[in-house]
């Protein structure tokens, strides 16, 4: 059963994600310079950098309920490595979250508390992700959409089951989509992942935990369309 104090501190990590992470637009891109191409490239450069490091917090998130102790710590230790490396591009309102994020990961883990491990990780993963331009070939809606997911199956895993932070993860995922949905050209694609995303809380609406953990399954699989359909792009 996931311990109330980790709970407590996910939810204040969560609450200045969100507080704090509403634009996307990271103030890291201070480094203005007149020639325009520099700037471009350092964006870039920055941008990989930072996705890069997103890897180890999806990698902890997606595996900490069933990895070995081992595994798990060497998952850890590359989420802490990935961070220290980005730690610089980062602004002060970023960095604190991802700080507190790191706390909890290791709070969490001493009390091997696993879902508080998946919560934590996923919120330094969403961090990340809006700590970038946004200017990418892929959107950085769709990686949210990733974070939603994997939110909503952490939620899952919880004893009881966060019902109402599914449904939160929910909320955000259907915001994403808003803003998302229009530049997808293929209406399969399209419909596909409207329809995850109803399944998904139709599921969470019924307390069904069988039905959600497949809906989240397929939302997931559909992220992954997504991002294929933008890389495709010409």
């Amino acid at each position: 059963m996931t311990n109330k104090p980790l709970l407590s501190a996910l939810l204040i990590v969560s609450t200045l994600a969100l507080s704090a992470c509403n634009s996307q637009q990271p103030s890291g891109g201070s480094n203005a310079n007149p020639q325009g191409t520099v700037q471009t490239e350092t964006a870039t450069s920055r941008d990989a950098a930072l996705l890069s490091a997103a890897e180890p917090f999806e990698a902890l998130t997606e595996q900490a309920a069933t990895a070995s102790a081992d595994k798990l710590d060497t998952l850890i230790a590359d989420a802490k490595s990935a961070a220290a490396g980005v730690g610089p591009s980062l602004d002060a309102s970023h960095s604190s979250i991802l700080k507190d994020t790191l706390s909890a990961i290791d709070l969490a883990n001493g009390k091997d508390d696993r879902t508080a491990i998946a919560l934590a990780a996923v919120e330094g993963y969403r961090t990340l992700i809006e700590s970038t331009s946004g200017t990418g070939a892929v959107p950085a809606a769709v990686s949210l959409l990733d974070y939603a997911g994997f939110r909503y199956q952490a939620d899952l895993s919880a004893a009881p089951v966060r019902w109402d932070d599914a449904l939160q993860a929910l909320d955000f995922a259907d915001r994403q989509w808003a803003g998302l949905n229009t530049q997808i050209t293929d209406t399969n694609l399209r419909d596909d992942f409207t329809g995850a995303l109803a399944a998904m809380r139709s599921a969470a609406a019924a307390k069904d935990t069988a039905r959600a953990r497949k809906a989240a399954t397929g939302e997931l699989d559909l992220v992954d369309r997504l991002e294929q359909f933008f890389t495709a792009k010409p």
